[in-house]
């Protein structure tokens, strides 16, 4: 009997602490109460998404709103902010900044105090994604820490544009947002806010975008063509052209197109384009009647080419005051055992290249 009492204790042991370790797995997985315990300390932070099916694998691009009211705006305040994929946040009309997510990334900080004002406010922010999912976090607090607005069920889905939305006018359609799970959550794990990024417009060195010089199209592909003369600016210019900028410029893109919403790629490089590479450098997105494609992050080139946008009808470029290396590169994902992964495709990549496929008997993948 004592021989089968010691059997057990040496059986129930191995066993006790692997059923423990599964069911910690399963709690750090699911980020219950150790999560929630990291961030005792720290006022709620909630993730939120547009709804719709998850297993829809399409791009997707929208605006969430929130409207609140401050009777005496503070002199300081600050917005810590996170969208993965890619973001472009405004406050009373005004851009305040943008981003694309990387793994691990802290959170964008920046000082929004002079653009409060008494009474109504508006948050606007456009965010996209190339797999129809993603997620969104936001936090406007005082330079005491008192929160004055937080992503939650209360912003509102837009997915379409309309006229007064950054200006503050009567909202038009909507649904409400939905609201993915409290931080620490998913991949994004517990949040930490980085360093004060500069505001967006005092990051530019002009007030108004450059327009590109030139174009050329497949079946004009060995002449380029003023963009200026041009008969007809509202006329797409195809669904496959390049854009020159004349010189190498640092800022960021910008698309002029028609109708929408349409999803298009974008190739940057400071020589002409020869071969397309396999994987684009941006995924370009539009909503309904914006007509106009901003990038979240800025990019060193001279040429542009766009493919598969249809409805495009110009290019223009944001140049910056200046730039860092950081900036343009955004850090590398980093895999299993520190490895860095395979550069991977958005799967409607390969379905817009197979789709122009001979168009105006042009391959896709080269420039004549």
């Amino acid at each position: 009997m004592r021989s089968w009492i010691r059997s057990s204790k040496r059986i129930a042991l191995p066993l006790a602490v692997l059923l423990g370790v599964a069911l910690g797995a399963i709690g750090l997985e699911r980020w219950g109460w150790a999560g929630r315990a990291l961030s005792a300390e720290a006022p709620e932070r909630y993730w939120i998404w547009s709804g719709g099916d998850p297993r829809d694998a399409r791009p997707t691009a929208f605006y969430a709103r929130h409207d609140f009211e401050l009777v005496a705006p503070p002199a300081s305040a600050s917005i810590t902010v996170l969208g993965d994929e890619e973001y472009i946040l405004a406050l009373n009309g005004v851009r305040v900044g943008s981003n694309r997510y990387a793994s691990r990334a802290p959170l964008d900080r920046y000082e929004v105090g002079p653009l409060l004002r008494p009474g109504a406010n508006r948050l606007v922010v456009e965010l996209r994604s190339s797999t129809w999912t993603g997620g969104f976090t936001l936090r406007l607090a005082d330079a005491a820490g008192a929160v004055l607005v937080t992503t939650d069920g209360r912003w509102t889905i837009h997915r379409e544009y309309f006229g007064e939305l950054f200006s503050g006018g009567p909202p038009v359609g909507g649904e409400p947002a939905t609201v993915l799970g409290r931080a620490p959550f998913g991949r994004w794990g517990r949040l930490v806010a980085g360093s004060e990024r500069a505001l967006f417009e005092d990051r530019l060195s002009v007030d108004r975008p450059l327009l590109a010089t030139h174009f050329r199209t497949p079946g004009d592909a060995a002449s380029w063509h003023p963009l200026s003369q041009r008969p007809g600016g509202s006329v797409s210019l195809g669904p496959v052209v390049e854009f020159d900028f004349g010189e190498v410029m640092t800022g960021y893109l910008q698309l002029s197109a028609r109708g929408g919403p349409a999803t298009g790629l974008a190739f940057f490089g400071t020589e002409p384009a020869g071969s397309l590479p396999r994987v684009a450098d941006a995924l370009v997105t539009t909503i309904r009647h914006r007509g106009l494609w901003q990038d979240a992050v800025p990019r060193r080139f001279r040429y542009v080419t766009v493919l598969g946008l249809e409805g495009v009808t110009s290019a223009a470029v944001l140049p910056l005051v200046e730039t860092t290396v950081e900036e343009l590169a955004p850090p590398a994902e980093r895999g299993l055992l520190g490895a860095r992964p395979p550069l991977l495709r958005s799967p409607v990549e390969d379905v817009l290249r197979r789709e122009l496929e001979g168009v105006a008997s042009f391959g896709v993948g080269e420039l004549p």
